[in-house]
């Protein structure tokens, strides 16, 4: 389990976070949401133990962060949104290498390395350069070297952004599956995007706590509204894109008004308790183009 108590951090007289306690319980999916600035960054390096509160500390796993910090960072894999590769690396190399960083016992790291290429769906490109790569790939081999020495704990910071819309499906899966051995927490300023991989929410507004719970019951205390989008698409790609939106937890697609079966135009009418920035992001980080909202 996680435990974060009386969490704060200040730079000079900025505040960063103040006063951010909070409960993890283990092997769950938790979203970590808000807006840029909010202090997510903030939380996730703490936890991971790259940076020392001003007051409070979290415990994992039973270990304070302030006492055991060396023994913490080695039962967590960290993922920050611009993963550190070597780019004149190849694949197999690079998680070799963070193996031998998270000091994985010999006998082990040639199943650990293949386990870990596998989950990532790396083993085809192994032994390419990772300067070669698409920034989706990339990503991936940050995430392979995160899971390599098997974390308890997995943190995720951003972990779909810059994603195609079928890497962002992929992910998103994967985190489920990484979710049966281990707790995830993932962070996001994208409420649509949490409430896809999440079940519980931890919501952050201007550096304090301002949720913790069940993210279906967050949604549903929300105010809805109704979003009249109007998209530029064939008749297939709107349909494809009204799939998308209706997986997503977080809005329901009430119709599809279109001029004929041939028009380029269409309006959806979007049945929401998400910001309307959080719909914009969703359809477009899906391959949508927005004409009006």
């Amino acid at each position: 389990m996680i435990e974060a108590l009386n969490l704060s951090k200040f730079y000079g007289h900025q505040v960063a976070i103040q006063d951010v306690s909070f409960q993890i319980q283990d092997r769950t999916v938790v979203g970590l949401l808000g807006l840029n600035g909010a202090g997510k960054s903030t939380i996730l390096k703490i936890l991971s133990c790259y940076l020392i509160p001003s007051f409070g500390y979290a415990v994992i796993n039973g270990e304070r962060t302030d006492r055991s910090h060396l023994k913490i960072r080695r039962q967590i894999g960290f993922l920050p949104d611009r993963p550190p590769l070597y780019p004149e690396m190849k694949v197999r190399d690079y998680v070799n290498f963070v193996a031998d960083l998270n000091e994985v016992e010999i006998k082990n790291k040639k199943k650990f390395v293949d386990q870990a290429l596998d989950l990532a769906d790396l083993s085809k490109v192994s032994t390419k350069n990772i300067s070669s790569l698409s920034h989706g790939f990339r990503q991936r081999v940050g995430l392979a070297g995160a899971i390599v020495h098997q974390p308890s704990l997995l943190i995720l910071d951003e972990p779909t952004q810059g994603l195609d819309p079928l890497q962002i499906v992929q992910m998103r899966k994967l985190i489920q599956q990484l979710s049966e051995k281990s707790t995830v927490v993932v962070s996001s300023h994208i409420l649509s995007e949490v409430s896809s991989t999440c079940k519980e929410l931890i919501l952050l507004r201007e550096g304090e706590l301002a949720y913790q719970g069940s993210i279906t019951e967050f949604i549903e205390g929300q105010q809805e509204r109704t979003l009249h989008v109007e998209v530029l698409a064939d008749s297939k790609e709107a349909q494809a894109l009204t799939k998308k939106l209706l997986e997503s937890k977080a809005m329901q697609v009430e119709s599809i008004d279109s001029e004929n079966q041939q028009s380029q135009r269409h309006l959806l009418n979007i049945r929401t308790h998400a910001a309307p920035h959080e719909i914009v992001g969703f359809i477009v980080g899906h391959g949508g183009r927005i004409e009006a909202v």
